[in-house]
């Protein structure tokens, strides 16, 4: 994760996982203010020699972000990058 710029910002939290942790993006979704949702298959040769996994970690888990921070009371702004 290449969140130097960010790490020494007042009030910023980072915390590693995947999108296909449900329970954690839940859980962690009702703390922020605004999700960065940053995760995504990399590298031409994996995606090309993995097609399916490439497609299911871009595709669900970016559900589960989205889902859980719709679910929020008020929902959470979420920027993809």
């Amino acid at each position: 994760m290449n969140l130097g710029a960010d790490a020494g910002r007042p009030g910023f939290c980072g915390i590693e996982g995947t999108g296909f942790e449900a329970g954690l993006v839940t859980g962690l979704g009702g703390r922020a203010d605004v999700v960065y949702h940053r995760a995504a298959a990399v590298g031409v040769d994996w995606v090309l020699r993995h097609p399916l996994r490439s497609l299911e970690t871009n595709i669900q888990g970016t559900e589960h972000v989205l889902r859980a921070c719709a679910a929020i009371d008020g929902g959470r702004r979420v920027l993809i990058a």
